[in-house]
């Protein structure tokens, strides 16, 4: 079975339905055409609507999320920074500079470290820190 996203359904609705509105202009000629064409077009006015209660449904679970999140307290994430004791790795992230950035169809969040000082633990070097996420 394959999945679809949200975003890939939205997508493919757009095609169909700029395929179809570009089918409602063109002018023909018999009434078997003309058939056809009032077809086409209910059908594009049917797939305009699905287009519309998808939109809707992906926007309330965009903010459904949004509000679970914030209740959960997903504002602010622990994180920790680990290295080898001996030298740091490459790809540390930097505390207090934007480590990654990732875009939601509605909107851009970018997620920041702060880390504490680094204890020794074993041959490693752990930073305890926080992650937090913001929108951009």
């Amino acid at each position: 079975m394959t999945s679809i996203t949200p975003r890939g359904l939205l997508a493919a609705l757009l095609l169909l339905a700029a395929g179809c509105a570009s089918e409602s202009g063109a002018t023909r000629g018999g009434s078997s055409s003309d058939a056809r064409v009032q077809e086409l077009e209910a059908r594009n006015q049917e797939l305009r609507e699905e287009l519309r209660r998808k939109q809707a449904e992906i926007e309330q679970s965009f903010n459904t999320t949004t509000q679970a999140e914030a209740s959960a307290g997903l504002r602010g994430l622990d994180c920790a920074g680990v290295t080898a004791a001996s030298a740091p790795a490459k790809g540390m992230p930097r505390s207090g500079s934007v480590h990654s950035q990732v875009k939601l169809s509605h909107r851009a969040f970018q997620m920041t470290p702060s880390f504490s000082a680094a204890r020794g633990t074993g041959g490693w070097k752990v930073s305890p820190g926080n992650c937090q996420v913001t929108p951009r």
